[in-house]
């Protein structure tokens, strides 16, 4: 059965704002454009996504300022891929040139989805903003008289002043990657406001004092945002 095609030189907005759930059984084919916008609030099931020639495009919250529980539109899209079938796909006559080796038809397996001479735009966060980085320093809100560094409690990130921009709204998450060779030493927080150009508190303390790029060079985790 043939799926939901978003047509060549198509443009289809995504106006869904109430959390609805949109079933696609027989699979999404992008030879178009299909835009999210940060209003977009939806759960699409399908079997399959196939973005061929076309563009997928989500722009996510513009205003990296407001908290990340505010009313700030955001884009929620969530994608639920089912299905056990494996799914073949076969180039058309005017992709043949760009996509030879899937005249024949290319098998792509169960619950794919795939760029077939397409591209995905999805930005999250606005292009200033870095996905992650290394971690350059932490710091503490604690007395600056506390001798034994062990007894020191880190409560605040010192990142690049771009990743502070974007970071640094209260709520927004963070990853620190593992400072040993198990990765449960990893460590998830939870941003509590922007202290500085290039200094992030944190609400909770870090549980473990990590190895940073002030302290270790390229031996420092890295640091990447959750949050969307």
């Amino acid at each position: 059965k043939e799926g939901i095609t978003v047509p060549c030189g198509t443009c289809v907005i995504v106006d869904q704002k109430q959390g609805e759930t949109l079933e696609l059984p027989n699979g999404l084919l992008i030879e178009g454009m299909l835009y999210f916008p940060p209003s977009a609030n939806l759960t699409i099931h399908t079997t399959h996504i196939f973005v061929m020639g076309g563009i997928l495009k989500m722009d996510g919250i513009m205003n990296t300022a407001a908290p990340v529980s505010s009313s700030e539109p955001r884009t929620k899209v969530t994608f639920h891929l089912y299905g056990e079938d494996e799914v073949t796909f076969q180039t058309k006559t005017e992709h043949e040139d760009d996509l030879p080796t899937c005249i024949n038809g290319c098998n792509f397996g169960a619950k794919p989805v795939a760029v077939v001479g397409g591209r995905l735009e999805i930005q999250s966060l606005p292009s200033p903003c870095p996905t992650w980085e290394k971690l350059y320093g932490v710091a503490s809100s604690m007395s600056t008289l506390i001798y034994n560094k062990e007894d020191i409690i880190y409560d605040r990130l010192i990142v690049s002043p771009q990743a502070a921009a974007c970071w640094g709204r209260p709520g927004m998450e963070l990853v620190l990657t593992s400072h040993t060779a198990q990765d449960s030493d990893r460590q998830v927080v939870v941003v509590d406001k922007l202290l500085a150009n290039n200094v992030i508190s944190l609400s909770v303390p870090l549980r473990a004092n990590p190895m940073t790029q002030l302290e270790h060079g390229e031996f420092g985790v890295e640091v990447a945002s959750l949050s969307r």
